[in-house]
């Protein structure tokens, strides 16, 4: 039977949510869709930092005391800390208080106080946060709070690659507020194509493409959440060594991988670390791949996006090379 493409969208976890699944149906897509849809909303209740019953609430309430935490959760702690260790502090689930800090400055255009800052600075230590795998424990200092929104939505797009496996599909995309996951190839045998956006221009207008299959690609810049004073940018991407918005040589920073929890960690934690710690740490990293775009508008393309990445000839600002 020909395969036909059923598109969706929706919204949880604090943004868009669009699917593209190849069915026999549209009524087969309509249930695959709203299934994938129930599967994140549920993630959502368990991780979020707005929602008061969450098990993340709970443990930035737990003052200082371990507390039972689901596998989901559990999971994404876990992997959190992985990336705290592997990337030298750059990514930081303890740095929540100094998101919600600048969250609000960006809201109110306005800067925070050094004397928060340096407050709130000092209870940012990812090192604080203890898990005890075995009982599915978790304990935080009790003065601390983390947030998993530089890692949550990566891990509901694995999640929703393997649902949509269970369910018999073999042809799928997902894009989590630009966290994409596809699966598998396109249904005419062509891999999927996802843009990159221009940091320096309006939503929707790319300076490049990448072909891939069964991988997920996430990008972290400076143009998405900010506001301008003093002819400097202060965006959402906090640098938990300084307590403020990430300064680094970079504007953008993509990581490709089969694992969109880590492409959503390590696309943090690269734009912080710049371009050459940012590549040192993705080519730590086994099947990681990364497209870096400095502030001087150069394009650094790892080697294994060598024959992925297509550059558009409209993007005439941007200089594009191989990193080494």
């Amino acid at each position: 039977m020909d395969m036909t493409y059923y598109e969706t969208t929706d919204f949880g976890m604090g943004t868009i949510i669009e699917q593209k699944v190849a069915v026999e149906s549209t009524n087969e897509g309509e249930i695959v869709c709203q299934d994938i849809s129930n599967l994140i909303k549920d993630l959502e209740g368990k991780m979020s930092y707005f929602i008061p019953e969450s098990f993340v609430s709970q443990l930035n309430s737990s003052n200082g005391h371990f507390i039972k935490i689901d596998p989901d959760t559990f999971c994404v702690l876990k992997t959190a800390k992985k990336y705290f260790e592997l990337s030298g502090g750059s990514f930081d689930m303890t740095v929540a208080p100094l998101s919600a800090l600048w969250r609000d400055s960006i809201h109110n255009k306005t800067l925070p106080s050094e004397d928060t800052i340096q407050d709130l600075i000092k209870v940012v230590s990812g090192t604080d946060m203890i898990l005890d795998e075995k009982n599915s424990l978790a304990k935080i200092n009790k003065c601390q709070s983390i947030d998993l929104g530089g890692i949550g939505k990566g891990y509901a797009a694995d999640i929703a690659l393997k649902a949509y496996k269970e369910r018999g599909i073999k042809s799928a995309f997902i894009n989590l507020g630009g966290n994409v996951h596809t699966l598998g190839e396109k249904t005419n045998g062509e891999p999927w194509m996802v843009g990159i956006q221009d940091p320096r221009h309006v939503r929707g207008i790319n300076i490049a493409a990448l072909r891939i299959c069964d991988r997920s690609v996430v990008t972290s810049g400076d143009y998405e959440k900010y506001f301008e004073m003093g002819n400097k940018r202060y965006h959402h991407i906090i640098d938990p060594k300084t307590g403020y918005p990430a300064n680094s040589d970079l504007i953008s920073a993509t990581v490709v991988s089969p694992s969109s929890m880590e492409a959503d960690a390590l696309s943090t934690a690269v734009f912080i670390l710049g371009l050459e710690e940012g590549m040192e740490l993705i080519e730590k990293i086994p099947g990681a791949e990364g497209v870096l775009i400095t502030k001087d508008n150069n394009v650094f393309i790892t080697r294994g996006l060598k024959e992925c990445l297509i550059a558009f000839r409209d993007a005439q600002d941007y200089k594009f090379y191989l990193y080494n």
